[in-house]
Formats: structure tokens, sequence, C-alpha cells
């Protein structure tokens, strides 16, 4: 699901807090539930940041990218990411160079 943000407020939000509930549990707060909103936006961010890397080899291939995205490993996961992608065009070129050899080839021998 999509976390509510700023824009999708009412212009006029009303709240009235009971004077007769209680939460039993002695809880932070008082509160009941908060877990989950935090945890889902630290892994919409770290989601962000693997979707930036990808766009370097405009989205050809998954980085490999380990949380916590520290710095260090946003720069690893890039320079990973840019050898693998290199190591990918060598070898199309090689595929392309052998797949145009035999046909010249064949095309000498009819000639002959």
């Amino acid at each position: 699901y999509k976390i509510p943000t700023c824009s999708d407020w009412p212009r006029q939000f009303n709240v009235e807090l009971l004077d007769w509930g209680r939460n039993r549990e002695d809880t932070v707060g008082r509160s009941k539930a908060v877990g989950e909103p935090p945890l889902m936006l630290a892994i919409s961010v770290f989601h962000a940041l693997r979707d930036a890397v990808a766009a370097i080899c405009d989205y050809g291939a998954s980085p490999r990218l380990d949380a916590p995205a520290t710095p260090e490993r946003l720069l690893d996961s890039i320079d990973e990411l840019r050898r693998r992608m290199a190591r990918r065009d060598e070898a199309r070129v090689c595929r392309d160079r052998e797949a145009r050899e035999p046909s010249e080839k064949s095309d000498a021998a009819e000639v002959f």
C-alpha cells in the first residue's frame, strides 16, 4: 500500500481524543502501534537508492546492494555494476564478431 503523504490530508482535519479510552498495556507513550510505518519508509529509501544505482546502466542490470546502504556500499555497488556491464559489453562484441566470421568465410568459399 502507499503511505499517505502531506498532500493526501484533507484541508480541514478535526481530531477528538476519547476521554474514557485507556490503553491497558504499558507501552511507549501508551501507543498501540509504532512499528510498521517507520519500517516501510526505511525500505522505500533503500529501494530508491538501489533504483538510483540501477539508473547508471539504464536499468539493464540489477545492482548488488546490501543493507545498510552506506556511502561506501553505494560506491562499491556502482563500481561492481560498471564492471559487470563492461564484461557484458565485451562478451556481446565477441559474440557479434564470432557470428560475423563464419558468414564471411562461407562467402569467401562461394567466390572460389
